[in-house]
């Protein structure tokens, strides 16, 4: 195991940096479909959730970066939000090509 301790200073944009990588689509969709061995029949189902994991992860370094920049009273709510959107992220990627923003309100109403 590897250990890399970043300057605190620059933390933020070391993570911020690191998440970017999952931008790249294809690259998404080799290691969803690799990492839970989904057929080859549901890589369109894998490509959305893929876009949908780089749409969530878009939206969380927006809010992330609004609330750098906000007053007190909504600092807070905006790194919510964040928390939220990187959430949805970690739920897309544990998906298997049949989680979706859009089945979501199917499953749960």
């Amino acid at each position: 195991m590897r250990v890399t301790t970043i300057n605190e200073n620059t933390s933020y944009d070391v993570v911020w940096r690191k998440l970017r990588k999952y931008h790249d689509e294809q690259l998404s969709v080799s290691r969803l479909m690799r990492l839970h061995s989904v057929n080859k029949q549901q890589a369109a189902n894998v490509r959305k959730q893929a876009q949908q994991i780089s749409y969530s992860l878009t939206q969380a370094l927006e809010f992330s970066r609004a609330a750098l920049s906000a007053g007190a009273t909504t600092k807070a709510l905006l790194a919510y939000y964040s928390l939220t959107a990187l959430a949805n992220v970690e739920i897309l990627w544990k998906g298997d090509g049949s989680t979706s923003f859009d089945r979501r309100g199917a499953e749960y109403n």
